[in-house]
């Protein structure tokens, strides 16, 4: 079967996943040589999805969520609404303003609730 995401979204996710994951790491994870994640990863970090921290030997990176989740794969829509489309159609509702302070810029409660 088909993956239903691109190489540059299985890394920017698995990245977010765990900052602390190799290229090596990511390579083996989603099926790729790992020269393709490297030149994959300069390239999310040219364009400011991820920020690379040196940590000694290692490089270490973390996804910009808020422009990650702002980026439109099909114009007019971003990344955050699909989540929220997403999440609707399984139960959960927008949080209304000033009633959650955890949810983040998400706006969307962590609990499944009846639409």
């Amino acid at each position: 079967m088909r993956n239903l995401y691109t190489n540059h979204g299985l890394v920017l996710m698995r990245i977010w996943i765990d900052p602390d994951v190799t290229l090596s790491e990511i390579a083996g994870d989603i099926g790729v040589k790992e020269r393709a994640v490297y030149a994959i990863v300069r390239q999310l970090v040219s364009e400011g999805f991820i920020v690379k921290e040196k940590a000694g030997r290692r490089n270490k990176y973390y996804v910009n969520i808020d422009k990650a989740l702002d980026f439109q794969p099909i114009p007019n829509t971003t990344i955050r609404q699909q989540i929220m489309g997403l999440a609707m159609t399984m139960g959960m509702r927008p949080v209304e303003d000033g009633k959650a302070t955890d949810t983040g810029r998400s706006g969307l409660t962590g609990t499944r609730q009846p639409v």
